[in-house]
């Protein structure tokens, strides 16, 4: 087979493997665009939810302040008339044993009253048998009469003064009654108001619970939909990278047979145009733990040495002095995206204050500390490679020369 046949035999190879990872990734974006589509769906349904449980919470805690008002308004009526309620029960008492006095200064006197009239009958009759009435007699006779008249009025009067009792001590026991039957309708109405607190309290409790969970619903869905939308814009990086490719393996076979003369072809969307960052902060240690390291290939336009195509690299690709290095990240930040990325093997990507993002690609290994939303300090393990790191660094989304932030 001459060497003509076999380029070309080799670059429909490489155009079909190729095109074939581009309808897997295409088929991934896809997929991905997807789910981000329902998780904002679900994200807005879920929102609903919070908004409409926040205003059942709301209208809750205007209720409870105004069942705190009136148990407020009830205590004190229920203190000023319990306090009444013990100065009226005192005044019944006095009355009540003012009674206790009359009755028996009334009893006195009608057993006084009695043994008069009993003594008055007999001597009348002595008087009438007799038919004689001495002056004595007479004495006596009228001393009785008026000590029964004396008698007489003082029962009328006390008997006024009695009744009059009776009365006073009816007329309050009605008041303490009529006082009571108040107390315990206000006792019920408090009971019932701290029973509509404590229901409205467990109410709040549960709505609260019920937000918290959708809450957290919520923020998942939220941590999805940001992992969804960064393993997008990976996949739209991978995507672009493989066209890119495609587009080198394009290159005809005719023009690579020998004494060919090939003029530099620009390929990359870096390249053409797209800017590259700049970086000014001081400088970190490397991501490779195994001194020394080598630059392999540099940041920058570059000429393929194969097809003379002029490409620019975004990224630095370090080599360790050993087999299995382990991988550090170089800035404390917080881990965006950890995952295995066909044609780009495992990456793991950290974000950075400043804007700052590093892409650790190549990767043999994950470390299983590494997840996402997870805070890394500097230097903590990212993962193990054996042969390469990829190592790319972007501010504000422009790739800058990894070296202006690492020493090698």
């Amino acid at each position: 087979m001459n060497l003509f046949k076999f380029l070309s035999i080799l670059a429909l190879v490489a155009v079909a493997i190729e095109a074939k990872s581009l309808g897997e990734i295409e088929a991934e974006i896809k997929a991905a665009q997807n789910r981000l589509e329902k998780s904002q769906s679900d994200e807005g349904a879920l929102q609903t939810k919070v908004d409409a449980l926040s205003k059942e919470i709301t209208n809750a805690n205007a209720l409870i302040a105004d069942i705190e008002k009136a148990l407020l308004v009830g205590e004190k009526e229920i203190k000023a008339l319990t306090q009444k309620v013990s100065s009226e029960r005192g005044e019944f008492s006095a009355l009540q044993k003012q009674k206790d006095v009359l009755v028996s200064e009334r009893d006195a006197i009608e057993q006084r009253l009695v043994k008069l009239l009993a003594n008055h009958a007999a001597q009348s009759l002595v008087l009438e048998k007799s038919g004689a009435q001495s002056d004595a007699d007479m004495v006596k006779i009228e001393i009785f009469f008026r000590m029964r008249d004396r008698v007489q009025k003082d029962t009328a009067r006390l008997k006024l003064n009695y009744a009059d009792k009776i009365a006073q001590i009816k007329k309050a026991q009605n008041r303490i009654d009529e006082l009571q039957n108040n107390l315990d309708a206000l006792a019920k109405a408090d009971a019932r108001q701290r029973a509509l607190r404590s229901d409205q309290t467990k109410l709040i409790e549960t709505l609260n619970k019920r937000k918290n969970g959708y809450l957290a619903e919520l923020n998942k869905l939220i941590d999805q939909k940001n992992r969804e939308r960064q393993l997008l814009a990976d996949l739209n990086i991978v995507r672009q990278k493989t066209v890119d490719d495609m587009k080198q393996s394009r290159i005809t076979a005719q023009d690579t047979l020998p004494g060919a003369k090939i003029a530099v072809k620009h390929y990359g969307a870096s390249y053409q145009g797209a800017g590259a960052g700049a970086y000014d902060g001081k400088k970190v240690k490397a991501p490779l733990d195994s001194p020394p390291i080598k630059l392999v290939k540099e940041f920058g336009p570059y000429t393929d040495p194969v097809y003379n195509i002029k490409i620019h690299n975004d990224s630095v690709t370090l080599r360790a002095s050993s087999s299995d290095a382990l991988v550090r990240n170089v800035l404390p930040g917080k881990v965006v995206f950890a995952d295995n990325i066909k044609a780009l093997g495992k990456v793991v990507i950290v974000e950075h204050q400043g804007n700052i993002h590093t892409i650790y690609r190549n990767l043999d290994s994950i470390s299983p500390n590494i997840k996402v939303a997870r805070s890394l300090k500097e230097r903590e393990s990212i993962g193990r490679v054996s042969d390469e790191l990829v190592f790319e660094v972007t501010k504000d989304g422009l790739p800058i020369n990894p070296l202006q932030l690492i020493s090698i």
